[in-house]
C-alpha cells in the first residue's frame, strides 16, 4: 500500500504541474502568444509522457493487490479497494485519490476555456488570412457549438494559397 501511496502522491505531483501548465496556456491563448502557447504544448506533452508512464506502473501495482483486477476492469472503485484492504494508509491514499479527482475537475473545466479560445485564435487567424487572399470573409469560422463551419471559408484559404 506504501508504494500505490507513493504513486498516488507522485500522480498528484504531475497533475500539478499539468494545471498550472494549463492556466499558463489559457492565458497565452488569450494574449495571441504563440510562441508561449508552443512553449505549454511542449511542456504538456512531456508531463502527459511521465503521467503514461506512472499509469502502467500504477496499474500494475493495482493489479497484484487482492481485488485490483476488478479495479482494473471498472468493477470497483480504488476507494473501495482500498477500504476493504484497510491498513495504516488508507486516509492518506482516499484523500490523494480526492485530490486527483478535485484537480481532474478543474483540468475539464480549464481545458473547455483553452478550446474556445483556441478555436477563436483559430478562427481569427483564417478570417486574416482570408483577407490576404483576396477574400473578405466576416463569417467565423466556428458556429457557436464549436464545431467547423466549412462552406464559410473561400476557396482560396482551402486551396492553402493564401
Amino acid at each position: 500500500m506504501k508504494r500505490l501511496l507513493e504513486r498516488l502522491e507522485i500522480e498528484v505531483r504531475l497533475l500539478e504541474a499539468l494545471r498550472s501548465t494549463t492556466e499558463e496556456e489559457r492565458l497565452a491563448l488569450g494574449a495571441g502568444d504563440f510562441q508561449r502557447i508552443q512553449a505549454c504544448t511542449e511542456r504538456k506533452e512531456k508531463i502527459l509522457e511521465a503521467y503514461r508512464s506512472l499509469g502502467i506502473s500504477r496499474d500494475h501495482l493495482i493489479e497484484r493487490l487482492p481485488g485490483g483486477p476488478a479495479v482494473l476492469a471498472g468493477e470497483m472503485s480504488l476507494q473501495a479497494l482500498i477500504r476493504s484492504i484497510g491498513g495504516d494508509f488508507v486516509e492518506p491514499l482516499l484523500e490523494a485519490i480526492g485530490t486527483i479527482q478535485s484537480h481532474g475537475r478543474k483540468l475539464k473545466r480549464t481545458n473547455s476555456v483553452n478550446s474556445v479560445l483556441l478555436q477563436r485564435t483559430c478562427d481569427l487567424m483564417l478570417r486574416a488570412r482570408s483577407v490576404l487572399a483576396g477574400g473578405a470573409s466576416s463569417e467565423p469560422v466556428y458556429t457557436r457549438r464549436g464545431h467547423f463551419r466549412t462552406a464559410s471559408m473561400d476557396a482560396t484559404v482551402v486551396r492553402e494559397q493564401a
